[in-house]
């Protein structure tokens, strides 16, 4: 087990956005500082990889979209291109299947959304269950969103005609 101090962190209220990559370690160690509360604290994370592909531009074929639209319209947290969904039906969905075995997964993805109240889900297992995250999106800044379960595929699910988000 080793473990880096990458740099310090500044937490401003809600998720920390600030996540380094680090190849060569298998722990992530952020210094932190809890403005809200004035109490230092400490982030430690294994190292993740996402194993599909395009994980910011789902207009791309891997991502197999039903009654939903997907354009690069919309400005990630690090001012990159990332995509837009904007449903034409009900139960609009987008997902991917990855080539890895059907064992524990985390899916991390920033959310914003732009218009609609309804329901935002996200999949681990190509559909067969979703999990709601409606109340962790917001309308004035992406929120990190994580979701952990079985499965061989990544999912996301606006449940109503004409919402849109920004995901990235």
């Amino acid at each position: 087990l080793s473990a880096t101090i990458e740099q310090v962190q500044v937490n401003f209220g809600g998720t920390a956005q600030d996540y380094l990559a680090n190849p060569s370690a298998d722990i992530r160690v952020l210094p932190t500082f809890d403005c809200r509360s004035g109490n230092k604290a400490l982030l430690i994370e294994a190292n993740r990889s996402f194993k599909g592909r395009y994980s910011d531009d789902l207009t791309q074929a891997e991502w197999v979209k039903t009654g939903l639209s997907a354009t690069i319209d919309a400005v990630s947290l690090t001012n990159t291109p990332c995509s837009r969904l904007t449903a034409t039906t009900a139960d609009a969905t987008a997902i991917q299947t990855i080539t890895t075995t059907n064992t524990l997964k985390l899916m991390s993805v920033f959310i914003k959304r732009v218009t609609g109240v309804g329901a935002i889900s996200l999949t681990l297992d190509g559909g067969a269950t979703w999990e709601d995250v409606t109340s962790q999106v917001t309308t004035d800044k992406y929120n990190r969103i994580i979701v952990a379960g079985l499965g061989v595929s990544y999912g996301i699910k606006l449940s109503s005609a004409n919402d849109v988000v920004d995901v990235c």
